[in-house]
């Protein structure tokens, strides 16, 4: 099992950066910037265990289906690097309409 590397702090702070801008962006539905911050083989998996692809996800945010009302962070971001990839966890505040149906805020694990 590989494990993570050391991370400098300004490359914690890059991968930090980078995630507060794709959330802003999901809540502004700024496609297109979201597009730019998601990799070519993200994956979304819903609450139920439902899988999308990055198209499919972004597609729902695009067409109004999946709609961000509020994204705040409420936790420290803690960045994990391995090789070429970086993993993150925190703690977010969301507030989202899915189909039309509104879900109030609800404190979520990423």
């Amino acid at each position: 099992m590989e494990t993570a590397a050391p991370m400098a702090n300004a490359d914690a702070e890059i991968v930090r950066a980078m995630e507060r801008e794709r959330t802003r962006a999901l809540v502004r539905g700024e496609v297109e910037v979201a597009r730019e911050l998601h990799a070519d083989d993200y994956e979304f998996v819903t609450p139920l265990g439902v899988v999308l692809s990055k198209d499919q996800y972004l597609g729902a945010v695009a067409a109004g289906d999946l709609q961000y009302l509020a994204w705040d962070v409420e936790s420290p971001i803690k960045v994990r690097m391995y090789s070429e990839v970086a993993l993150i966890r925190y703690q977010a505040d969301i507030e989202i309409v899915v189909q039309g149906r509104g879900y109030p805020r609800a404190v979520l694990a990423h």
